[in-house]
């Protein structure tokens, strides 16, 4: 591939340990990456250092919900209804720079004009004050904003994560398409818009305005057996350990 090459990974509905595992994958090789996927079951990610009391837990996983850790920090997220988007590219090759703020701001920007297209208005939180982050259950990702996250009437709608490892960053965010019953106080898609928002077109949608933003093409591909050899290891030997999700600071 060339430099102004990415992968575009759809990688399907996939087991939440696998999904984690995979996007460590990504950001541990050397390819740059755009990757859209979901979650089966649904599962609820913590924060790299969060630390939550076993019996929240314990509600979760009565709901059928996956508990796992996350690589990147950051508040819960309960993973319903929604798209989830990885990008994975060397420090300093054209989407990530020194400026940590700055590679938020600009993968958002991407999703602001995919959702317009869509007829979803959203903007960056700035200063304001969200509804959202007046509910109760701070702990959880959607029920706290940075002035960088997305918010829509006035609501979270887009939050992500980042982690840089040596030469290499992992930006990965949660975009919620539909009502989930976790965090009812933030916003989605299909609310937004007005109709029911599609996984299929907002991952399109969202490709265009990322090959734009970024002056790069995108090439449709499956991760590589390899890729999913290794993911399947990682989740074995690390996501799906209990003694990972309990831990309160990861090595």
């Amino acid at each position: 591939m060339t430099e102004t090459e990415f992968r575009l990974l759809q990688s399907g509905a996939g087991d939440p340990a696998f999904n984690l595992a995979l996007d460590e994958v990504l950001l541990l090789g050397s390819r740059r990456t755009l990757r859209f996927y979901e979650w089966d079951p649904p599962g609820l990610s913590l924060g790299y250092f969060q630390q939550l009391e076993e019996g929240v837990l314990g509600e979760f996983r009565q709901q059928g919900m996956r508990v796992v850790r996350r690589p990147t920090g950051g508040g819960a997220i309960a993973h319903i209804h929604e798209l989830t988007f990885s990008v994975t590219d060397d420090l300093g090759a054209g989407v990530f720079g020194p400026s940590v703020p700055e590679g938020y701001e600009r993968i958002h920007r991407v999703f602001c004009r995919a959702l317009g297209d869509l007829e979803v208005d959203a903007t960056p939180r700035e200063e304001h004050c969200l509804q959202s982050d007046l509910a109760e259950a701070s702990w959880l990702c959607f029920y706290k904003s940075s002035p960088v996250d997305l918010a829509a009437s006035g609501r979270k709608l887009l939050g992500s994560a980042e982690r840089r490892l040596g030469n290499r960053v992992l930006h990965h965010g949660s975009l919620p398409l539909g009502a989930n019953p976790v965090t009812g106080e933030a916003t989605h898609c299909s609310a937004e818009a007005g109709r029911p928002v599609s996984f299929q077109e907002v991952a399109e949608r969202v490709a265009v305005r990322f090959a734009e933003e970024y002056a790069v093409r995108l090439v449709p591909q499956d991760p590589d057996p390899q890729e999913i050899h290794q993911a399947h290891e990682l989740a074995r030997c690390k996501y799906e350990r209990i003694d990972w999700t309990r831990r309160s600071r990861p090595g």
